[in-house]
């Protein structure tokens, strides 16, 4: 990309302040009020914040550490008009995991913003790391407001090239310790300029960013869009006040992962009397158009012109549940290495069960393994200080060797089937793929979490977690219906995959605990060096509680 027509966010933000510096840029919620800020307000307190920064020496790394709230976003622009790089971190990281990724991206800042249990989550941060807070005072800790206050607007960003870094994302880490994925200005300004091919972001639309700020595609799809193209964002106080505050934001385009769309789905079955009454009421042509207006606007989804789902693979039936509802969820496949882009549904396309087709601009083809493999402009520099490890996924070629399993079919269609480092293959010499068989149950038994697991077994087995379903007070009825559906389940399998046994227990397991990934993704070989010692002592039944 020629440097002349590379765009910065920095400038852009400078553009919509100096051409709508009156219109409203970023609502924040509080307990009691919204805080909102206008596009020239913005400007103003990031160029300030730019100047505190400047001190530093350019091209210093420096952490945020905060769910997602209106001063992350200038935190991270003001980052970068001081010509420093943004180093995210997930607001539920462990405390291990915050020192390793302080430690190695060599962070000389760390950005304290808006927290859970800020008392406990302050507990977790070192000490040998100078830190500024950005949402509320903490003691002996600079803080945002008296900062902007003090210094005055940086007259000129600091400049910076096509391939400087812009970030250094860390991702979530199923299988090890996170990795740091560099992120140039020219892989911003690419993947902001694919994503045209799909839909066309303006001023008109609303976004509500409530997934980690952390997590590549929120940061493309709502921070960096939003001040390319001049739309509003709008973030929420907590869960609690979620559907409120979406309810106010009004989006235009919602972004969520399959677990969010899966809970918005059960939550309005629970209040309309269960799954069976509703979708009986939705399958009648005259309440469906009436009844399916009517949770649109109970959900805040009204205006919502385009819904995206990504992140992770989603049960058809929830796809097909919200079409009943008039809200086609279209489903999207990328990675952090790729800025989040890869493949997209388009929004007049009907293919259940497909992640879309590569993007135009972007390339995509199979090994013979069956590897997904990628190549595109908004790919990443590399890993962060691993060489080897960038050679080792980035071929001669280009291409990217995602580690994810797929299948495209004759129209050029995606299906991601499940990671080529989750297969495992049984006593039989069989080899299993437990994506797929997980799915059938998650559907089949009505939970989340749920890991297929039987490495040197003659079949594969199943374990459950209850804990934060419907099923977490009631673990004997859950025992005889998963006895119950146990022959269905297994006669949708091949004679390879069928479950020999279900355990059942009530731990949670969440980012806190170790078992899931900050972006709920589970930790597959954590799970199993956890709890495969107990369940190999507890097969004389076929559905067990441990």
């Amino acid at each position: 990309m020629p440097v002349d027509k590379l765009k910065m966010p920095i400038s852009m933000l400078r553009h919509w302040a100096q051409k709508t510096p009156g219109r409203i840029y970023l609502s924040q919620p509080t307990a009691d009020d919204v805080i909102t800020y206008t596009w020239s307000e913005v400007y103003d307190q990031v160029a300030r914040m730019a100047q505190y920064l400047s001190q530093y020496p350019a091209g210093s790394h420096m952490a945020i550490f905060s769910l997602n709230c209106a001063h992350w976003l200038m935190a991270d622009l003001a980052i970068q008009m001081a010509g420093h790089i943004t180093i995210p971190i997930y607001p539920t990281a462990s405390k291990e995991t915050i020192k390793k990724i302080l430690s190695h991206s060599d962070a000389s800042l760390l950005m304290v913003g808006k927290l859970p249990d800020a008392d406990i989550t302050l507990d977790k941060l070192p000490h040998d790391i100078a830190q500024l807070s950005f949402y509320q005072k903490h003691p002996d800790r600079p803080f945002w407001s008296d900062i902007v206050n003090t210094y005055q607007p940086l007259k000129q960003a600091a400049a910076v090239k096509a391939d400087d870094l812009i970030s250094i994302v860390y991702t979530s880490g199923t299988t090890g310790d996170p990795k740091g994925v560099m992120v140039s200005y020219r892989a911003v300004n690419a993947a902001l300029d694919l994503i045209k091919n799909i839909i066309v972001v303006t001023p008109d639309d609303r976004f509500v960013s409530y997934l980690p700020m952390a997590h590549v595609a929120e940061r493309m799809a709502i921070a960096f869009a939003s001040v390319f193209y001049g739309a509003q964002v709008s973030f929420i106080h907590s869960l609690d006040t979620f559907t409120d505050h979406v309810k106010m934001a009004r989006p235009t385009i919602f972004f969520g992962v399959p677990r969010i769309w899966s809970n918005i789905k059960y939550a309005v079955e629970q209040q309309s009397g269960g799954s069976k009454v509703l979708n009986t009421l939705l399958c009648i042509p005259l309440l469906n158009r009436l009844l399916s207006k009517l949770i649109r606007k109970q959900l805040g989804f009204s205006e919502v012109r385009f819904a995206l789902c990504a992140a992770a693979a989603v049960d058809k039936e929830v796809l097909s549940w919200y079409r009943r509802l008039g809200l086609k969820l279209n489903e999207a496949y990328g990675l952090s290495e790729t800025c989040g882009l890869s493949h997209m549904v388009k929004p007049n396309q009907d293919c259940l069960g497909y992640v879309g087709q590569v993007i135009p601009g972007c390339e995509c083809t199979l090994s013979d393994a069956g590897e997904i493999l990628l190549r595109n402009p908004a790919l990443m520099t590399g890993y962060y200080k691993q060489p080897e490890l960038t050679a080792k996924v980035i071929d001669n070629e280009g291409w990217l060797h995602t580690g994810d399993l797929g299948q495209i079919n004759e129209k050029g269609f995606l299906a991601v089937i499940g990671r080529t480092k989750d297969i495992f293959k049984t006593a039989k010499g069989q080899y299993i793929a437990p994506a797929p068989i997980e799915m059938l149950c998650q559907k089949h038994l009505n939970v989340d979490h749920v890991i297929a697991m039987g490495s040197g077994y003659r079949q594969p087995f199943l374990l459950i977690s209850v804990a934060e379903s419907v099923h977490q007070n009631d673990l004997k009825n859950f025992q005889e219906f998963c006895r119950q559906q146990l022959p269905e389940i297994n006669r949708q399998l091949e004679p390879h995959q069928r479950i020999s046994h279900i355990f059942i227990c009530a731990d949670a397991w969440t980012p806190e605990s170790g078992l899931l990934t900050p972006t709920l993704k589970i930790k597959r070989s954590t799970i199993e060096q956890h709890y495969l010692p107990i369940l190999t002592h507890k097969k004389k039944q076929d559905v067990v509680i441990i």
